[in-house]
This record gives structure tokens, C-alpha cells and sequence, in this order.
């Protein structure tokens, strides 16, 4: 299958309009019309990452876009191969990773090592981002708009250090739900603080009624918009 074929059906399958996608690679729409069209050169490897996170492609799917870019690298250079009977383009080591979509019954369960709650997961998506144990949540209700809507999908890493002002999930022990709210960390308390304040409430804690009622599951990484 030819790039520009491939490049059509993938935006088919992932709703991305043209237009779109140039606004999240900084390209006019009119390139990616034509690369649709295959009116313009295939995108070099840098151009190609960007395209790739932009459009939330798989592993498999971005090893190919990537084949396609170094395929017209390849070929740039073709001279140099003259008399070669066997050249193979370079292979293309995706950053691209699949991680679970958890619920938020599951994400509760997150700290428990005992158990892998990632089979659980209501699907999956891909992201760029390094971790061994990254998870991804829906946002499900409006209490931290503006900023996350309803909709919107959270990327949650419980392996990095958390601080004031961080966006984080959390478990009150006695509830079967993680929660989703900002960290303030003050003097004397600390707040779980829903954005959408004062429609919702803080959740305020003194340092040492915190440690034992409030476990931090992850800090919250990268916001992947829904539209």
C-alpha cells in the first residue's frame, strides 16, 4: 500500500480531520491535504514522530509510518547502494506504548502490588511517554474543569514524585473509587482541591490525619484531549 493510501485510511479510522492534525503538528492543512494525496514528499522521521503522537497511533501503526519515512530516506541515498542485493532500511524504534484505560474502581486498587490490575482495563491507548507502570484514566465528572472535562483522558505515572500544586489520583481509604484533584500542600494541611471549586469541596486533611486516611496512587503526567 502506497504512503498517501495509508495515510488517508489511518486518519479514517482514528476521526482526525485535516485540519486538525495540522494545528497538532504545526503544519497547514493544505500539506496534509496533499500528503493525502501524495502531492507532497513522504514526511521526514522528525516530522513523522509528531504525526504519530499527534494521532495516537499503536505500536504496529507507527512502526509502518516510520518504514514509510526511512523508505524515502533510503532512497534519497539510493546511489550509495548501487550493487547492494539486499538493503534494508533501518528499523524504527517506536516510543510509541500501549497502556491500560483502568476504571476508577480498578485505579483504587493501583497500590495493592499484589495483584495486576491492568487486566481489568477497559481498553487501551497509546502514548509517547516512559514508564513502566503508566495507566490511563477517563475523567468522569466536572469537578476539575475548566481544565479536564468530562470526557477527557488522564495519563497517571505512580512511579514519579509528587509535589504542591500537582495534579493527582488518589484513594481515601475507605472509599472503593480513586479520586481526582489537585495537591496543596500548606503549613499545617493538606487539600485535595477540586478546579470547579466551590461547586465542589476541598477535601482538607491535617499532615497527620493524611498519611493515614489518603494514599497518593500517581501523579498525573499528560492530558489527552477528547473532542
Amino acid at each position: 500500500m502506497e504512503f498517501a493510501e495509508y495515510f488517508k485510511k489511518l486518519l479514517r479510522e482514528k476521526d482526525m480531520s485535516k485540519a486538525e492534525l495540522g494545528r497538532r503538528i504545526r503544519k497547514t492543512q493544505p500539506y496534509i491535504y496533499h500528503l493525502c494525496r501524495g502531492s507532497k514528499p513522504i514526511p521526514k522521521p522528525d516530522v513523522m514522530s509528531s504525526i504519530i503522537k499527534a494521532i495516537d497511533a499503536t505500536k504496529d501503526e507507527a512502526q509502518k509510518l516510520m518504514d514509510y519515512s526511512y523508505q524515502r530516506i533510503l532512497g534519497s541515498y539510493a546511489k550509495f547502494f548501487t550493487g547492494s542485493k539486499s538493503v534494508e532500511p533501518a528499523r524504527y524504534s517506536s516510543p510509541i506504548q500501549e497502556i491500560p484505560v483502568l476504571s476508577w474502581v480498578s485505579a483504587a486498587k493501583f497500590s495493592d502490588m499484589s495483584a495486576d490490575y491492568t487486566e481489568d482495563a477497559e481498553g487501551k491507548i497509546a502514548t509517547d511517554l516512559k514508564g513502566k507502570r503508566l495507566f490511563a484514566l477517563k475523567v468522569k465528572d466536572s469537578c476539575m474543569e475548566p481544565e479536564f472535562k468530562h470526557g477527557d483522558i488522564i495519563i497517571v505515572d505512580p512511579d514519579v514524585n509528587w509535589n504542591d500544586g500537582d495534579y493527582v489520583v488518589a484513594r481515601l481509604n475507605h472509599d472503593d473509587e480513586a479520586t481526582f484533584k489537585q495537591l496543596k500542600i500548606h503549613s499545617k494541611t493538606i487539600v485535595l482541591h477540586p478546579l470547579n471549586y466551590p461547586c465542589f469541596d476541598d477535601i482538607k486533611f491535617s499532615k497527620k490525619e493524611f498519611d493515614k486516611r489518603v494514599t497518593i496512587i500517581g501523579k498525573v503526567v499528560e492530558k489527552k484531549k477528547r473532542y
